[in-house]
């Protein structure tokens, strides 16, 4: 979600990362990941795994890639609360997001920008429609971007999802298994499940379960994230008939801190976002502090319409057309929530013995920065790098926390000042200018290789 639309004037860019991706639609083949990685995890599934993900979504699927890179010869699962199926929120991949998954898979990262749909105008609106600026070409943020740091994707968030799950092997995907608990001993982790999933044992845990991590509760126990004083709304749906035909826009309602956004998803699907002030007694509404992004395993019908009638009436006196999307919506497609974030300072530590945490489980930031999926493909990229050396063993995982950690940080840190100064209406940077000045958009990551050391 970009806070921040206008441009203006730039410096001309320094020296970019040598990393370069053709952005033409690839030649990508699920079935190209190595033969050995699909043995070991059908071999192995009902025995002890090696690593065990909690939280099937981008940043936990992109762990088990990044493990498997290194170590294709472990047991290596995911399991996922929810259904793979299209829901409300878009992503954009940055820069430095991209080159992270071009070190796990040079193709995977060439996917995922196949599946860009930047748009080519953005119009700015009044909440009664009225339009007050047209941004094209090199006015655009997204022009700024590719100058100061390279390629980005902007997709649709079950996209990114179901393109990263077609990259493992089958069978490794496990989905309605929603985490309980674990029971660490000295030689493993029991994960014990909700609904009559038998348990399993591995020997690594890694929580990546979001920002309202259940893996985190129990592991770091620091109770439930802050809220920010904002609500989220999210669909995706068929374009209405008055969105033009091939018309690739990018279309922005109202200002901070409430806002209305829609464009076109790859593949034609149109997503919207709003996002409005919210008092914090009412916060049970959209979820609490300690619901789920996808509240439901299955969602159901009437939840949907409850999400539905909130955001209508917070956006349904604005202009017809944000009417229209909103009821033109799948109740089922609609995600709602608070936007909550932890303080850097209470993120120091990310695990304890053989159980780490990665993306926003770790390290729960804002929408400020659009850094979220990237910051959490940087973890899978870390991560799968400390295993490769140290094999699957608490050693790795300290080895990975200690790397990771003080990188995030920074992040974590502007991301939640600049979104709370946003949100009490102080004047701030624009997101590109601090993007640019902290680096980020420029950072790379050597390739990750097959490991040559034995199973620790």
């Amino acid at each position: 979600m970009q806070l921040h639309m206008t441009i203006g004037s730039h410096r001309r860019p320094s020296a970019t990362p040598s990393f370069t991706l053709n952005c033409r639609r690839p030649r990508w083949c699920p079935a190209q990941r190595p033969m050995a990685a699909a043995g070991a995890n059908s071999q192995r599934s009902q025995g002890v795994l090696d690593v065990a993900v909690i939280g099937g979504g981008p940043g936990g699927l992109a762990v088990a890639s990044a493990i498997l890179t290194t170590r294709p010869e472990l047991s290596v699962q995911v399991f996922e609360r929810s259904v793979l199926r299209p829901r409300g929120a878009a992503i954009n991949v940055a820069p430095n997001g991209i080159r992270a998954l071009a070190a796990i898979n040079a193709d995977l990262a060439q996917a995922v920008l196949a599946l860009d749909c930047t748009p080519d105008t953005v119009k700015i609106h009044s909440r009664d429609g009225n339009e007050l600026n047209v941004q094209t070409g090199e006015q655009r943020y997204s022009a700024f971007v590719r100058e100061r740091g390279g390629p980005q994707s902007l997709c649709g968030w079950h996209q990114l999802q179901s393109l990263l799950a077609a990259h493992l092997p089958p069978g490794l995907l496990h989905q309605q298994a929603v985490f309980d608990r674990y029971e660490e001993a000295d030689e493993g982790v029991t994960i014990h499940f909700q609904g009559g999933r038998p348990p399993v044992t591995a020997r690594l845990l890694v929580g990546c379960d979001g920002g309202q991590s259940a893996v985190r509760k129990q592991c770091i126990g620091d109770g439930p994230p802050v809220f920010a004083g904002a609500a989220i709304w999210r669909a995706v749906l068929p374009p209405p008939d008055w969105w033009p035909t091939n018309a690739s826009d990018y279309l922005f309602y109202g200002e901070a801190p409430t806002m209305f956004t829609a464009y076109k998803l790859h593949g034609g699907s149109l997503s919207w976002l709003g996002v409005a002030p919210w008092p914090e007694e009412r916060l049970e509404e959209i979820g609490g502090a300690g619901a789920a992004y996808v509240q439901d395993t299955v969602a159901r019908q009437e939840a949907g319409e409850a999400r539905r009638q909130r955001a209508l009436g917070v956006f349904g006196s604005w202009c017809p057309k944000i009417r229209s999307m909103i009821e033109g919506a799948d109740a089922l497609a609609i995600t709602e929530h608070g936007q909550l974030y932890r303080h850097p300072h209470s993120c120091k530590v990310w695990g304890r013995g053989r159980v780490t945490l990665a993306g926003d489980a770790a390290h729960l930031a804002t929408p400020l920065l659009t850094q979220g999926s990237s910051q959490s493909f940087e973890d899978a990229v870390a991560l799968g790098r400390a295993i490769g050396e140290h094999g699957p063993t608490p050693e790795a995982l300290r080895a990975y926390e200690a790397f990771r950690q003080p990188q995030m940080e920074v992040v974590h840190r502007t991301s939640v000042q600049e979104f709370l100064k946003r949100m009490e209406g102080k004047p701030t940077q624009a997101e590109y200018e601090i993007n640019d000045e902290l680096g980020v958009w420029r950072r790379s990551f050597p390739p990750l290789r097959t490991s040559k050391g034995a199973t620790a």
